[in-house]
């Protein structure tokens, strides 16, 4: 049992280590994308603001696809539920963070932290279970 105990407790470890390096690495090309589109070629801040997301939720797929859980799914399907997984994460975060500034009177920024594992630990999951189906820990 201790055996079974330390490859659950390494195995997803590892996972979550390649998720965050992971994740780190998107939100710094997501950002360049902004910056690129926004300040370079003056296009609106809404659409920049979206391409970048929208481009870092792509790249952050065959990342973690690859390289995070190794998945061998093969299907427009599987893309469908990375960006339904994300998708809710981001309609969650926007409703959580909105609670904790109005009715709990929390700053923006000190919320948004507070946020922040919590939104990475459901996509961590959701994507590791819903999406790439990887069950192994």
């Amino acid at each position: 049992m201790r055996s079974f105990k330390r490859i659950f407790n390494r195995e997803i470890y590892k996972q979550f280590f390649r998720f965050c390096f992971i994740g780190l690495t998107i939100t710094v090309f997501s950002y360049i994308l902004f910056l690129i589109l926004y300040y370079f070629l003056s296009i609106n801040y809404i659409f920049s603001a979206g391409a970048g997301f929208i481009g870092g939720v792509l790249l952050g797929f065959v990342f973690n696809k690859i390289y995070t859980f190794k998945s061998k799914r093969k299907s427009f399907s599987t893309i469908l539920q990375y960006f339904l997984v994300y998708g809710f994460s981001l309609f969650f975060t926007m409703w959580l963070i909105k609670f904790l500034v109005e009715k709990m009177y929390f700053n923006p920024i000190v919320a948004n932290l507070i946020l922040q594992p919590f939104i990475v630990l459901i996509n961590f999951f959701g994507t590791k279970i819903l999406v790439f189906k990887n069950k192994k820990w």
